[in-house]
């Protein structure tokens, strides 16, 4: 097991290391950072380091990921039978945190449980304006069918190590958010069959930065946050992504219509008391969209 210790307090390292001697017959592997480098170099120094042992699969695992008893037996098992038809593959765990995850089970399928190409950070006027919305869970009966994937998160993501060692790793730029998204994506693009896998799950422990319930809104959620890095930073990332995908006339003209009907959302959600959102929210934008990514703030 490679634990990365992302810039711990020296005190959380001494007490995760105490906590891994009581396990005789695992192995533990610490890869202690300096400082905090975000999710995206945390990840790729551990799958550096995965890539360099004699492995045959890498199962990742975010800090406040809980599977669920048996979730790594049926991911390695649909890998087995993924092995038999694909050269290149990998299998997701259902998160239970994931929107996606929840309305592919329910049977919606990728093109309704993804936003379309063209959208800006999930959101498609076009689909409201014609009422082509998510569909409701409970109105769509539940399916345990392995499900074919265009990206996944990070945690429960079991992965070949040849994989690993045969692709280039996370873009350690992102720092953090959608840092898995572009690295799944790109696996698809080099031709990994990715699917999820309906039997293993994974539970996440700790609420969300920006918590929408709480809020009414997931803009709302991270205005009141006031966690300027991770809200910079999931608008950059997620800015470039989405102009990286709209890789057509029409879906770069839907891009720029969802980008302006969002940014007019923005502005008028935190015109009055947080008005240093709208200025960060706007400079991580153009910054995205321009794949600059040279400072983080």
């Amino acid at each position: 097991m490679i634990v990365v210790l992302n810039g711990v307090a020296q005190h959380s390292a001494a007490y995760i290391e105490d906590y891994a001697n009581r396990f005789d017959q695992v192995q533990f592997d610490f890869i202690e950072l300096s400082e905090n480098l975000g999710s995206a170099e945390g990840f790729a120094v551990a799958l550096d380091a995965a890539s360099a042992t004699s492995a045959k699969f890498v199962w990742l695992l975010d800090d406040d990921n809980l599977p669920e008893t048996g979730a790594l037996m049926h991911a390695l098992d649909h890998a087995v039978a993924l092995s038999a038809r694909y050269d290149k593959y990998a299998v997701a765990c259902v998160r239970d945190t994931d929107d996606s995850h929840q309305l592919l089970l329910a049977g919606a399928g990728p093109a309704l449980a993804f936003p379309p190409v063209g959208s800006f950070f999930g959101f498609d006027i076009i689909r409201r304006l014609i009422g082509k919305v998510r569909p409701r869970r409970a109105a769509i009966a539940q399916t345990e069918a392995p499900i074919e994937l265009p990206q996944a998160p990070y945690g429960g993501l079991l992965l070949p190590t040849e994989i690993v060692r045969n692709n280039d790793g996370p873009r350690r730029d992102f720092l953090l958010y959608f840092d898995d998204v572009e690295y799944t994506r790109r696996l698809v693009d080099n031709g990994v069959h990715l699917e999820l896998e309906p039997l293993a799950r994974i539970t996440e422990i700790v609420d969300k930065w920006a918590d929408k319930a709480s809020h009414g809104t997931y803009l709302r959620g991270m205005i009141n946050s006031g966690d300027r890095r991770k809200i910079y930073c999931s608008y950059r990332n997620g800015a470039f992504l989405d102009v990286m995908a709209a890789d057509r006339l029409s879906a770069r003209v839907r891009l720029a219509l969802n980008v302006a009907v969002y940014s007019a959302y923005v502005t008028l959600s935190a015109r009055f008391k947080n008005r240093w959102f709208v200025s960060l929210y706007a400079t991580a934008v153009v910054r995205g969209l321009q794949g600059n990514f040279s400072t983080s703030s």
